[in-house]
């Protein structure tokens, strides 16, 4: 007979008593005293650990702040000058070459698929 780990034990999993947790003064000091406890079951605290990440860890951003002088509507007029200078740029000139038509391919529609109704039957 096969004895089962300690962990698969159904006397391990279940709990009469729930774990301590001391009284935290905030929802992330909540959350983490969750995710550190080692009595909460390991599903209960990743998802706490997940909730408290972004509280934790800050994403990584790009911030800029460019100051040229002047207000932001002075701002605005420059850069839409300059697009209105972009947009100036000259039209190349030409005349579009003739194509010559092919003439057209010729069949007896005596094949599978020529009548739009029977489609090969």
């Amino acid at each position: 007979m096969t004895t089962l780990p300690s962990f698969a034990d159904a006397a391990n999993l279940e709990r009469d008593e729930p774990p301590e947790i001391a009284t935290p003064e905030d929802a992330l000091a909540l959350l983490r005293a969750i995710y550190k406890c080692p009595d909460v079951p390991l599903s209960v605290r990743m998802r706490a650990a997940e909730a408290a990440l972004p509280y934790e860890r800050p994403k990584l951003a790009v911030q800029v702040q460019a100051t040229i002088g002047g207000d932001f509507a002075e701002m605005l007029n420059a850069a839409r000058l300059r697009m209105k200078s972009e947009r100036a740029t000259p039209i190349i000139e030409g005349s579009p070459s003739p194509i010559k038509p092919e003439p057209a391919l010729v069949t007896d529609a005596s094949g599978p698929f020529t009548h739009p109704r029977r489609n090969g039957r």
